[in-house]
């Protein structure tokens, strides 16, 4: 609801700034990319952008039951020593109370049936107007906007919650996570992922989990649309890892893998706010990615120039066909990476076969 004001206030004033709001780009990553695909089916939002880019939107975590959303509201009024529902209360707390409270609840499970939903605890609930169904299934049955769109996931999504979540994991360990999530469907996903003999099954599991979650919804949700009739689509998956270590805290298994927002800092180019710099190729990278989102912004086509000149300085190759996403183009997907970009055609196609199979996105 805040997004829709604030998109309102766009609609009215970014004239004056010199924007045009006949051309408005809603663009997220992993929650705000969940924010983009829910504007995407939402109605309400149809007059507000013109087109979105979701980056590793997490289509898998369900979104909370209402009555889910105020068991978490009532913990959270709890730690803050305040009665259930006392908004007055809540809102005469500090800023490092709320803090506080945030981070003590991040383990609570409000639905023990849904335990994905601890990896994003707060965000949208069912609230029967703006969000009535999870996305997979809007797409599927053909109720969203029809807009174009660029979406696409990292190589290793899951890997920092899985890292962070489990210790070394023991084969039977593997199955006791495999049931707790996945339910009467542990057994086809271990078969299916068949994981050799190891002494620590994390490894596995986070490329389960990053199909699962990530990389499969995100091919169906594309497919879907383009079945309910908006060709204007793009797919990628970035899968560089990110030079600077420092920027992962202590996330030490980023240092070696593409982890759940390594794209971020090179898309957003944020190294220099940190005194930092990217590598060579992580420039030409992100001015690439740059310079196709800024197209796509501009002209809804990432190959389309506009009539902005580009920086003198931008490091971009002179190849960039970024084609459609379509079976005639045989599904083609840009594997944005060092020291260049390239094509790739039905990625990870035998896992999300089997996982449009099982139909357990939502």
């Amino acid at each position: 609801m805040d997004q829709i004001q604030a998109l309102k206030w766009v609609q009215e004033n970014i004239g004056d700034f010199g924007g045009d709001k006949n051309h408005v780009t809603i663009f997220g990553q992993s929650a705000g990319s969940d924010s983009v695909g829910i504007h995407m089916t939402y109605n309400g939002s149809a007059d507000l952008f013109e087109k979105g880019i979701m980056s590793s939107v997490p289509f898998t975590i369900y979104h909370k039951s209402h009555a889910d959303a105020v068991r978490l509201g009532n913990h959270f009024a709890e730690l803050l020593n305040c009665s259930h529902g006392d908004v007055k209360c809540i809102r005469s707390k500090t800023t490092d109370e709320l803090v506080q409270a945030q981070g003590k609840i991040g383990t609570f499970v409000a639905n023990p049936f849904r335990l994905f939903e601890v990896f994003e605890q707060w965000g949208p609930h069912f609230d029967g107007d703006i969000l009535t169904e999870e996305l997979v299934d809007k797409f599927a049955k053909g109720q969203f906007q029809k807009k174009p769109f660029i979406i696409g996931t990292v190589s290793e999504e899951a890997t920092p919650y899985i890292y962070g979540a489990f210790g070394k994991t023991s084969k039977v360990e593997l199955d006791g996570i495999a049931v707790a999530f996945a339910h009467l469907k542990a057994g086809q996903a271990l078969r299916e992922y068949d994981p050799p003999t190891s002494s620590d099954y994390r490894p596995v599991l986070s490329v389960l989990v990053t199909d699962w979650v990530w990389a499969c919804p995100t091919r169906n949700v594309i497919r879907n649309a383009i079945a309910g009739g908006e060709s204007d689509v793009w797919l990628y998956v970035f899968d560089h890892v990110f030079s600077i270590k420092q920027s992962w805290g202590n996330s030490t298994c980023c240092f070696t893998h593409v982890c759940h927002g390594s794209d971020v800092p090179i898309v957003f180019q944020t190294a220099p706010l940190g005194n930092l710099s990217l590598t060579a190729d992580e420039q030409v990278l992100g001015d690439t990615i740059a310079y196709h989102y800024g197209n796509f912004a501009h002209t809804a086509d990432p190959n389309k120039p506009n009539e902005h000149l580009p920086r003198p300085n931008l490091n971009i190759p002179e190849n960039l066909n970024w084609p459609k996403y379509n079976k005639d183009n045989g599904f083609p997907i840009l594997n944005m990476t060092t020291p260049h970009n390239t094509l790739m055609h039905d990625y990870r196609k035998d896992k999300c076969d089997f996982w449009d199979r099982e139909d357990i996105y939502t």
